[in-house]
């Protein structure tokens, strides 16, 4: 009798483990919870009540000046407009990025378009931030825009565990990850792209 309530446990426990879906594929559309991606293979996200889905992307292509805090170049701005078009369909309670010109920007588009005023974090506080979204439960579809190094580091908070081991490359302006938290605790990552 012990070995197989032992055997429910590790099933149970086994469940929930952090899973990652998709790595590398581009989104051709997103409507409502639906990824559609190049090649027509569609991802139905979790959206039933209690569950959790964030959208983290790294700011657009940015300009060399000004140095320490520097605005998108225009390629960067066609990316955030695209970013807009590409969420136009689906739903975001709230928008959150860094105090960066070029995090801001990446989302500017997404915020007049959606109605929503762009929340500011700080990028040391990825963890209290990651509870913080996850304690709300009014809030069912985030995004978030970061950088190189927190949008990674953001989808490991959110799943409980290191799942993507570093940063992106510099000139790598096109991942796209998706987390949906589960009602039940279950977490998925979806590492894509956009164009």
């Amino acid at each position: 009798m012990r070995l197989f309530i032992g055997l429910i446990v590790l099933l149970a426990l086994s469940c929930k483990q952090p899973e990652v879906v998709i790595d590398g594929k581009y989104i051709q559309d997103i409507e409502r919870n639906k990824i559609t991606l190049e090649g027509g293979h569609v991802l139905d996200l979790n959206n039933e009540k209690g569950s959790k889905i964030i959208y983290l992307v790294r700011h657009a292509e940015k300009d060399t000046i000004p140095e320490k805090n520097p605005i998108l170049t225009d390629e960067g701005y066609e990316r955030s407009y695209r970013l807009a078009e590409l969420l136009k369909k689906t739903r975001i309670d709230a928008i959150y990025s860094t105090l960066y010109n070029r995090t801001m920007h990446t989302v500017d588009s997404l915020a007049t378009l959606k109605g929503l005023k762009t929340n500011i974090y700080q990028p040391k506080d990825l963890r209290q931030m990651g509870i913080d979204i996850t304690d709300q439960k009014d809030l069912n579809s985030i995004i978030i825009s970061g950088h190189s190094n927190t949008t990674p580091a953001m989808a490991n908070v959110f799943m409980g565990q290191k799942m993507i081991d570093a940063g992106f490359h510099e000139s790598d302006y096109d991942n796209f990850l998706v987390v949906n938290i589960m009602p039940d605790g279950k977490k998925k990552l979806y590492q894509l792209r956009y164009k």
